[in-house]
């Protein structure tokens, strides 16, 4: 024990050399909050990586375009609007008080964007908690971090892997007076041999007379509404029920994630004419996948990331993908804005199954027309068949907006790069759906509501049949009390799904229904707490019932300024994986950890932040988890899985 420690504290070194709020650090409810609300289908743990690009780089109020205020989560078009609109009357802006004075604006939204937004300080006249842009010409941040198991009395066997069970991770920042920015990570999964197994690496500059950016390295493209191109995370359905269907997007930008999949290394520069801007590309990247060793083809692209055996370690890199495009922005100031895409991606391999030959070109245009209240977007993309999102997206006034969002994608569109909106988030394909979102303000509390229909009209590699089904989701907040939340969600999903019945494939309607009651309290100035109950049931005709549910129990204690101090306790209990239930637990600063829970078991952690100088932050993180075997005669009738992280900060 005493020698982890001492490794802990060893590669726990984090270096921050500028006067900026750690990412994710004081904005922990907003961010659960935004993924418990979520389909069980979003990829959630990509998600961090959205909101760290956020908080390393803030929106400047006093600058910021109306797209550029959307690429934040929680803030609606009807609040950026506003923004906008007060600032072209009033001019500058100094505070996040100033903000919130603003005439019908959300306080709310405002509040959880905190972390993301800053303000110029060229007249040093900021008041407020909204970062000022930092004047310094040179800023640097390095961080080190190891999540280790202690013990581990899982099914999983160990024995196979090549490497130890320390998960490492490393990030070097550099930006040079917002004009040149460098980033180098490297990573190493738990179980993986090489200690820089992954590694990604960028440069980056802009405003390099007519070139508005340049990137060397590795980089991510996002266009339209994700159907061609997207990152490798994005929100879909969610409590946002308004504005969770919109994107956001910055076309290029440095990649610095440790998802090993879905990027692009090469080059890419962007230069603005007018009211024109054009967007080139090119990348050359390696990649896995399994080969088949008699045909020589590709029978599945792997993104697991995982090189922990001699058989993933067979898979890694064996591939070369080769992209290049361009991409034609015309923007007619914050009303209009109008793109057109074209890429090529190839593989130094053919594919032998779901994709025809190696070598695949797409074709994508996208829309947005803003006119004060309403917002109208949407994206149609080619690539040897369609797939289409259009979206109407209105204010009725301060306190009721709503959306009607209509998708189709054909069953043989396909990319390598997309993440379009749906039931199956980032799947887009072989998918129809019509959804209506709606959002309500009042004295008595705020309610977000969407109603989702889908269909599957073909067979897919989970079913041959097609399959439709619907989605309501309620979601009822108020704060009762000065010091009192409370928070109610509700999500019915009616769902076609085939089951195997003597050895018969046949369609079953599956009804999953999910309530969550979650209460915040405030008793002290120093101590907070979280209770939250999950119920969740099954129903299928021909099978039987399936039940579960989970208490939780957060404890938040700040005795001091110094010190935060974090616990949560879950018991839970249901009847099978089908019937699993979710939870996002606070974490080091710059994690978020997710835990999936069904059968019977109690988890708990215990966090603890403490700043031990002004430029010296300890975090330690403990972490339990008790499940009961099923069926256990002869041996322990519990698993335990525990394992402990830790990080030191230090800002100069």
């Amino acid at each position: 024990m005493i020698k982890i420690f001492i490794l802990l504290i060893v590669t726990g070194l984090s270096i921050k050399c500028f006067p900026q709020e750690d990412t994710l650090s004081n904005n922990q409810d907003a961010i659960e909050e935004l993924l418990e609300s979520s389909a069980e289908t979003d990829d959630e743990s990509e998600i961090i990586n959205l909101l760290e690009d956020l908080a390393a780089d803030p929106v400047n109020v006093n600058t910021a375009s109306i797209n550029d205020f959307l690429r934040i989560p929680f803030i609606s078009n009807l609040t950026a609007a506003k923004i906008l609109n007060y600032r072209k009357a009033n001019g500058y802006i100094f505070s996040i008080r100033e903000l919130l004075s603003i005439t019908g604006i959300d306080k709310d939204e405002i509040i959880k964007s905190q972390e993301y937004l800053a303000i110029d300080d060229r007249l040093n006249k900021s008041t407020g908690d909204v970062k000022e842009i930092s004047k310094s010409f040179l800023q640097m941040d390095f961080r080190s971090r190891m999540i280790t198991a202690i013990e581990s009395s899982s099914t999983t066997d160990e024995s196979k892997y090549l490497g130890n069970k320390y998960k490492l991770y490393n990030r070097a920042r550099v930006n040079y007076s917002d004009k040149i920015k460098l980033g180098l990570l490297t990573e190493k999964d738990a179980g993986e041999n090489n200690y820089a197994d992954f590694t990604s690496f960028f440069l980056y500059a802009e405003n390099l007379g007519p070139i508005k950016k340049f990137i060397a390295g590795d980089f991510n493209i996002e266009f339209g509404q994700g159907l061609a191109m997207w990152s490798p995370y994005g929100l879909s359905k969610s409590g946002n029920t308004v504005k969770s269907i919109f994107k956001a997007n910055k076309i290029i930008k440095p990649y610095l994630s440790t998802n090993e999949s879905k990027f692009f290394r090469g080059t890419a520069l962007s230069a603005n004419y007018d009211a024109f801007n054009l967007t080139l590309f090119y990348s050359s990247n390696k990649i896995d996948a399994s080969i088949d060793s008699f045909t020589n083809q590709i029978t599945s692209l792997v993104e697991t990331g995982y090189h922990r055996t001699t058989n993933e370690i067979n898979k890694k890199n064996n591939i070369n993908q080769k992209s290049f495009g361009s991409i034609l922005n015309y923007k007619l100031q914050d009303l209009a804005n109008l793109d057109l895409l074209y890429y090529n991606t190839s593989f130094n391999k053919s594919f032998s199954n779901l994709y025809n030959g190696s070598s695949f070109n797409c074709y994508s245009a996208s829309y947005k027309f803003n006119l004060k209240s309403l917002l109208i977007y949407g994206e149609t993309s080619w690539n040897n068949a369609a797939a289409t999102i259009n979206t109407i997206q209105f204010s009725l006034n301060d306190n009721i907006s709503a959306c009607i969002s209509y998708r189709n994608y054909s069953r043989n569109y396909y990319n390598f790069f997309g993440f379009g909106f749906g039931e199956n988030s980032g799947q887009t394909r072989n998918e129809t759906g019509f959804y209506t979102g709606i959002n309500i303000k009042s004295k008595f509390g705020r309610v977000n509501f969407y109603y989702d229909q889908f269909k599957f009209p073909y067979s897919s590699f989970s079913s041959t049949l097609p399959l439709v089904g619907r989605e309501i989701y309620i979601e009822y907040y108020n704060k009762l009390f000065k010091k009192f939340e409370f928070i109610f969600r509700f999500r019915n999903e009616r769902k076609q799904i085939t089951i195997n019945l003597n050895d018969t494939e046949s369609i079953a309607d599956r009804l999953l229904q999910n309530l969550k009651f979650e209460i915040k309290y405030r008793l002290s100035s120093i101590l907070n707490l979280k209770s939250r109950f999950d119920y969740i049931n099954q129903f299928i005709r021909q099978l039987p019932g399936e039940d579960g549910y989970f208490l939780l129990q957060d404890v938040n204690i700040k005795p001091v300024s110094k010190l935060n101090i974090f616990a949560r306790v879950i018991l839970y209990d249901t009847d099978s994986y089908d019937t699993r239930l979710y939870e996002y637990e606070n974490d080091l600063d710059g994690v978020l950890s997710s835990a999936l829970l069904y059968g019977k078991g109690f988890r708990w952690y215990l966090l603890v932040k403490y700043d031990l100088l002004p430029y010296l932050k300890l975090t330690l993180k403990y972490r339990e988890h008790f499940k009961l075997k099923e069926n256990a005669i002869y041996e322990t009738n519990y698993s335990l899985d525990n394992n402990i992280s830790m990080q030191i900060e230090l800002k100069l």
